[in-house]
């Protein structure tokens, strides 16, 4: 197994999670790099969505045991520490989820993003939260990632 495919897991996490930052540092009069960040990110996030899909599903044999991620973040075990978990329907939804971030993205820049000037980065950190939502192996992480 390639070294990289262990950390793909808590890429949908972290992408929109520095994309939010990177684009509340910039200034209100830099649209264009926001738009930039922001679409950026949401194409990012679409390929890890889609890779995770083929790692699950199995097109990828002997990749991950069963076709699911597992990810300890840390390195601490399931009670003490965050796990995410990668499984077929996880990666589905996390595809689903990216799709529809870019097709708002996309609309967004066409159509009615000046009104809200930090609308990108909040929803960065909307699509950070449902990824995780998505991704997490427990109910309590479940509920952080929720709220």
């Amino acid at each position: 197994m390639s070294p990289w495919l262990q950390h793909l897991p808590v890429l949908p996490i972290l992408v929109p999670l520095v994309a939010a930052a990177v684009m509340l540092l910039l200034r209100e009069r830099r649209r264009r790099a926001r738009v930039t960040v922001a679409l950026a990110s949401a194409v990012v996030q679409f390929g890890v969505a889609v890779s995770l899909l083929v790692l699950t599903t199995g097109v990828a044999p002997g990749v991950w045991t069963d076709g699911i991620g597992v990810y300890r973040i840390g390195s601490w075990p399931a009670p003490f520490g965050i796990v995410l978990v990668a499984d077929p329907l996880s990666a589905l939804m996390l595809t689903l989820s990216a799709t529809v971030a870019l097709a708002s993205i996309v609309y967004a820049v066409a159509h009615w993003d000046n009104p809200g000037k930090p609308f990108h980065s909040l929803l960065q950190l909307l699509c950070m939260g449902v990824n995780g939502a998505f991704l997490t192996g427990d109910v309590f992480n479940l509920f952080v990632f929720f709220e």
